[in-house]
């Protein structure tokens, strides 16, 4: 839940900063902040994924907003597990 405007708020790895929303279109306006990288994302819609990349991963964090507010964002990052896969590969060679 972000509940502020202009405010920046710690989503796991990332810095969330909600710039605006328009609830009667569930949209929204936020930057996202990752690894020292500003990204700015306007007319964002409700449920849109939005994909972002760590340095050194190979996998993406997901950023999906399921409510739009006024002046309110609700809903969940997703983090890819550690390297499970490749963990199991290389212990299971037997």
């Amino acid at each position: 839940n972000i509940e502020k405007k202009n405010s920046r708020e710690k989503v796991g790895n990332l810095m969330v900063e909600l710039h605006g929303t328009n609830s009667k279109k569930s949209q929204y306006a936020v930057t996202i902040f990752v690894d020292d990288q500003r990204h700015d994302k306007k007319n964002m819609t409700a449920n849109e994924p939005l994909y972002l990349f760590e340095n050194g991963q190979h996998a993406p964090l997901e950023f999906v907003v399921n409510q739009v507010g006024k002046d309110k964002i609700t809903g969940y990052l997703s983090v890819p597990k550690a390297n499970a896969t490749h963990a199991q590969a290389v212990t299971g060679g037997n």
